[in-house]
């Protein structure tokens, strides 16, 4: 069936609140792209979506791709969620940004101004540091931003971590991390 046809069989069930036969019929009837668009915005399930993509396509696909940039990333980077940024943006290939993405930052606010304060969350949560710490250990990470800047990142991490530590009365947890 053409996708055209599909929608006209199946937005009556779309329109009913019928989101989940909905979602069966376009994926039975082959489209998968209307299928995961209703499941992440009509329905509000982007997991159930991700799950689809990766069983259609395998991990890394074109609709995966699509899901992540035109929803998740979008609605993650609205709500606050640095973790969920930062996973999505590894999960993209886009290592340096899932870095920034930590610490609440965009690639193109590095230029605009100062871009830590003390007061950043990065500097009061030592999982933030310690999770920038590992993404800088990762070969994709220095493949992508090249040893040098790796190395400065990785102190960056070491220092937010250290200060966290610090900060929550864990001084010695803050020098072991220091060493």
């Amino acid at each position: 069936m053409k996708r055209t046809n599909l929608w006209l069989h199946f937005s009556p069930a779309i329109f009913r609140h019928q989101l989940e036969l909905a979602i069966a019929f376009f994926l039975l009837g082959g489209d998968t792209y209307s299928a995961i668009t209703i499941c992440a915005k009509n329905f509000g399930d982007e997991q159930l979506a991700l799950i689809i993509c990766r069983l259609i396509e395998g991990r890394g696909g074109p609709l995966e791709h699509h899901l992540i940039t035109k929803f998740i990333l979008p609605s993650a980077s609205e709500r606050g969620d640095y973790w969920l940024t930062s996973l999505l943006e590894w999960e993209l290939g886009n290592y340096s940004q899932s870095f920034l993405s930590m610490l609440g930052l965009q690639a193109s606010s590095m230029t605009d101004k100062s871009p830590l304060s003390s007061n950043n969350a990065a500097f009061m949560d030592p999982h933030i540091g310690l999770h920038c710490l590992s993404l800088v250990s990762k070969n994709s990470m220095r493949n992508a931003a090249g040893e040098q800047s790796a190395a400065i990142l990785g102190r960056w991490a070491t220092i937010m971590a250290a200060t966290a530590f610090n900060r929550r009365g864990l001084p010695l947890w803050s020098a072991f991390h220091l060493l």
